[in-house]
């Protein structure tokens, strides 16, 4: 299953990147969340999920997220946030049947939030 994980901390996207790769993901790192919307529009149908860091730059996740809720895309979104998510954010996040991680998270959460919003 082919995951796109975006976050604009190096160190958090490299460590998501080793707890899901032995867990049989792909994964497809960004950087920022213009990385990601490219790679969404360029890799799509590939991405199955999309990992997203709630505040990620340049716009935060919402972008994405009303990306997928407007294109009726079938993909299964996470976001995580160590702070409390916007109300818009929530509503997104509900529009895409998708689920909420805070950070810190321990790994068979993520994995198992994952394995939760993934296309049948």
């Amino acid at each position: 299953m082919t995951v796109l994980v975006a976050d604009d901390e190096p160190a958090l996207l490299r460590l998501v990147t080793r707890l899901l790769e032995p867990e049989g993901f792909r994964v497809l790192p960004a950087a920022d969340g213009t990385e990601a919307a490219a790679l969404l529009a360029t890799a799509d149908p590939c991405v199955e999920l999309v990992l997203l860091d709630a505040g990620l730059r340049p716009q935060g996740a919402d972008p994405i997220l009303k990306t997928i809720a407007e294109e009726g895309l079938r993909v299964g979104a996470v976001l995580m946030s160590g702070s409390r998510l916007s109300d818009a954010a929530r509503g997104l996040l509900d529009v895409c049947g998708g689920r909420y991680i805070a950070k810190p998270f321990a790994p068979d959460d993520l994995v198992e939030a994952l394995r939760a919003v993934a296309p049948a």
